[in-house]
């Protein structure tokens, strides 16, 4: 049977139940902000699905959603209706349903991320709350209980967190679709400056609107069997692109989680290296046949070209910074040797 119909799927008209039956989710005040962008984006969707598939697979999708709820909600039919819809599918209409809803909780996903910086910083704004779980908590939790600075820094310096990829944890999803879901976490954050006109925030929206339709269009998962290189530039790109942007911060909430809990005795303190990643791709012979020497020497050399490109670029922006002169201002022996 074509799902073309969602009425001869479901046994019932998408809209034939009607808003007000279902119950009200209640938001807690603190995350009425999430429900807002939940439902900008929800609304985006809904028009990309109307555009990209067409009313009939825009039909289908709230019929499904709708049903689901009935079925939370404890209507006993509605499971079955709901089994109905996705067992009449067309293997052409199952694809871009599934698409649909995937799409859906990639957007509520960024949108969840968003959420989670936005309370960190309603968290900074306000000393009287502690955030659970946070590196401030945890210090304050650890002053608490007697422990001195000398003890917790010790237990920093004792701590190693080492993540290590391998092929079989990594997602195939394309890199140009990462991108843009990382585009669209931004174009939210963004969102959130209360100084934007009315016209930059539409530019916004343009902006997150333009990304979820191209990933729409474009396929997922690449077709073609992934090589150790496909491997190695996929996980390269959290590397370079998430992991290298976000250990600089994680150490400077340390410290700044250990100078708000022990107070200025804490400031002159090395934060101690906790972190270190590792990999096993392109270099995991008992896995893949095709790795050899010669395949760990250019996964070695890709790495560490990288690296090297990031690391110069962070030196020409800090170049850019410190312009200083030293016929103008003199200069500490220990920054002198660091340069040298």
């Amino acid at each position: 049977m074509s799902a073309s119909n969602p009425t001869e799927a479901t046994g019932l008209h998408p809209t034939a139940r009607p808003a007000e039956k279902r119950k009200d989710i209640t938001f807690a005040k603190k995350d009425k902000a999430l429900r807002v962008d939940v439902h900008a984006l929800g609304e985006m969707i809904g028009e990309l699905l109307k555009e990209q598939g067409g009313e009939a697979l825009y039909d289908l999708v709230e019929a499904a959603r709708r049903t689901a709820i009935d079925r939370r909600e404890g209507d006993p039919a509605a499971g079955a209706h709901l089994d109905a819809l996705v067992h009449s599918l067309s293997a052409a209409t199952a694809r871009n349903f599934v698409r649909a809803f995937s799409t859906y909780f990639q957007v509520v996903n960024a949108a969840e991320q968003v959420h989670r910086i936005r309370r960190w910083r309603d968290y900074l704004k306000d000393d009287s709350i502690r955030q659970p779980g946070s590196f401030e908590e945890a210090m304050l939790q650890l002053k608490d209980n007697g422990f001195e600075l000398e003890a917790v820094y010790k237990l920093l310096s004792e701590l190693w967190i080492e993540p290590v990829f391998t092929a079989d944890n990594i997602e195939p999803t394309r890199r140009t679709i990462l991108r843009k879901q990382q585009n669209i976490v931004r174009r939210l954050v963004d969102i959130q400056n209360p100084v934007l006109t009315p016209q930059e925030t539409h530019a916004n929206f343009d902006s997150i609107r333009s990304d979820i339709t191209t990933i729409w269009q474009t396929e997922e998962h690449p077709i073609e069997e992934r090589t150790v290189f496909d491997e190695l530039e996929h996980v390269l790109f959290f590397l370079t692109d998430v992991i290298y942007r976000a250990v600089p911060p994680f150490y400077d909430r340390v410290r700044d989680a250990l100078i708000n809990a022990y107070g200025e005795d804490a400031q002159t303190l090395r934060i101690p290296q906790m972190l270190s990643f590792a990999s096993w791709i392109g270099g995991d012979m008992d896995v893949r046949r095709d790795i050899t020497a010669r395949t760990m020497r250019e996964t070695l050399a890709r790495q560490r070209s990288l690296i090297l490109d990031l690391y110069f670029n962070e030196c020409r922006a800090l170049s850019g910074t410190l312009s200083q002169s030293s016929t103008r201002v003199g200069i500490s022996e220990e920054v002198m040797q660091r340069i040298e």
